[in-house]
């Protein structure tokens, strides 16, 4: 059963962790002084006026999620192959 599953379950991971790079305020709940969330870092740094530092952490930041996307992609695509 679970080698039947393991691609949706794979997929479902992915899109969570898609979804929660763009979520702020439950990074808010999350956060600690012995923990560091990516959003709420970048947020800092585009207070104190590290614009650069910023806008490389998001361009990181967008490189994983479109890797992220693509390997949904072709998760979804293998799938659909395997049932048809």
């Amino acid at each position: 059963v679970v080698p039947l599953a393991w691609p949706g379950i794979l997929s479902a991971i992915i899109l969570l962790l898609i979804l929660s790079f763009r979520e702020l305020a439950t990074a808010l709940f999350l956060y600690t002084s012995t923990t560091q969330v990516f959003s709420l870092t970048m947020f800092d740094f585009w207070l104190r006026g590290s614009t650069n530092l910023v806008a490389v952490m998001a361009l990181v930041q967008t490189l994983v999620l479109a890797l992220l996307v693509l390997l949904a992609r072709r998760i979804r695509r293998e799938r659909t192959q395997i049932f048809t």
